[in-house]
């Protein structure tokens, strides 16, 4: 049994507790210590509240559609926590200001409201910690959910240690937003690899006539959608060159060049001769719906002594979610010959409105290539990078959200001699 007594001549309370072993000892609690730990703890969960509160209100203003599940669930657990603040404050000891019980997380509506709280102050540390630029504020960002998370984490422990755990007071608390939590893991696991774009591109070139040693030539690229998602248009073009044959034995010792076991280098065989016709296939930021067909035809003519095959090759660089694209100037010793197109992706939340890079992918319209020591026909590429400075060659590197897919289609005629 412990003893307490109270000397009205000190400014402290003394409070006598037997240990295991028998012995007596003496602990002092100073009521300003008293008062210092009720405000602290009641000041971090006022803090809490606030900042899902706040949270929740920018994502239904700018994200209603996407986060409106996840902000209700906020709104709900910063109602608790407010609950629990109440709580703590109307049960205080007003002679000190101080809680009555030793300690405030004692209370089943705090272990509720932090148990709640952990998922909520885990999607912005995850963000955070997947993304590869990480500035000064989201530095802050970091640093302030993470404290949340870890006080929240440390009222539950300590609860449990001390034995004042209601397992179903923390499981209601905990099994309440990992609704919000398997929001957050469909938008970010399971819907961009469901929805990761599937277009398909094919490439056909046929004979119409041949007149005065010209042979005039029907092109025609079809572009399908086969997946769950419209697929946005990040750039699409295709070309018509005409070039003369040469064997693939002619490149001898230098095949290691061609076929360096990593990725493709655009090496087909036949010395480019002239470029015959080229055009955009889809604007940059136009969509293909699931289930739809584009197609797009073209007559061109090819004379017959400049070359003696045509090759009709379709660029198509997509991805998903859409962004929106522009066109800006391209970089580099012959960027003017070039043109860009650069399309940046919205964040899909406030939290990653605020730790998110800026994602953005920069499709390259390359026309310089045919100035090159060894020519060849125009071509696109598309690299992914954020405005704060880094690039990556896959766009989940800078926008774990999304999918990209680049394919190249051809279909070669050989001409009359």
């Amino acid at each position: 049994m412990g003893e307490f007594r109270c000397n009205r001549s000190v400014s402290y309370i003394t409070v006598l507790e037997i240990y295991q072993n028998g012995r007596v000892s003496t602990k002092k609690a100073h009521p300003n210590f008293r008062k210092f730990r009720f405000w602290l703890f009641a000041s971090l969960l006022a803090f809490e509240a606030g900042l899902l509160l706040w949270s929740a209100a920018k994502d239904i203003e700018g994200y209603g559609r996407d986060q409106v599940l996840s902000a209700l669930l906020r709104l709900t657990v910063a109602a608790l926590i407010g609950g629990a603040f109440l709580q703590m404050y109307n049960n205080r000891d007003k002679r000190f200001p101080a809680p009555k019980v030793k300690s405030p997380w004692q209370y089943p509506l705090v272990l509720l409201a932090q148990a709640a709280s952990l998922p909520m102050f885990f999607i912005p540390i995850w963000i955070e910690l997947r993304s590869p630029v990480h500035t000064r504020g989201d530095w802050t960002w970091l640093a302030i959910t993470l404290c949340l998370f870890l006080f929240a984490t440390f009222i539950l422990v300590d609860a449990l240690v001390s034995g004042h755990v209601n397992f179903g007071w923390v499981a209601a608390g905990a099994l309440l937003p990992l609704v919000g939590f398997f929001q957050f893991a469909y938008l970010t696991f399971y819907k961009p690899a469901h929805e990761r774009p599937r277009v398909d591109v094919t490439a056909k070139v046929e004979k119409v006539n041949e007149s005065r040693g010209v042979t005039r030539l029907l092109g025609v690229v079809t572009l399908k959608n086969n997946g769950a998602a419209a697929a946005s248009v990040l750039g699409a073009m295709y070309t018509a060159s005409g070039h003369r044959g040469e064997l693939a034995s002619a490149v001898g010792g230098k095949a290691h060049g061609v076929l360096d076991s990593s990725e493709s280098n655009r090496h087909h065989f036949g010395k480019f001769m002239s470029l015959l016709a080229f055009d955009d296939l889809l604007a940059s930021g136009d969509s293909i719906a699931p289930g739809e067909t584009k197609t797009h035809s073209f007559v061109f003519d090819a004379p017959n002594n400049q070359q003696n095959f045509v090759r009709l090759a379709a660029y198509v660089s997509v991805s998903t979610p859409a962004g929106e694209s522009k066109r800006v100037k391209c970089k580099g010793k012959r960027g003017g010959m070039n043109v860009c197109a650069r399309t940046e992706y919205p964040p899909s939340s406030w939290a990653r409105e605020i730790l998110g890079d800026e994602p953005f992918a920069l499709t390259k319209f390359h026309f310089d290539s045919m100035e090159a020591e060894a020519p060849e026909p125009p071509y696109i590429s598309t690299v992914y990078g954020s405005i704060r400075g880094k690039k990556r060659e896959e766009v989940q590197a800078v926008n774990p959200l999304a999918r990209d897919q680049f394919t190249q289609s051809i279909a070669e005629y050989r001409l009359d001699p």
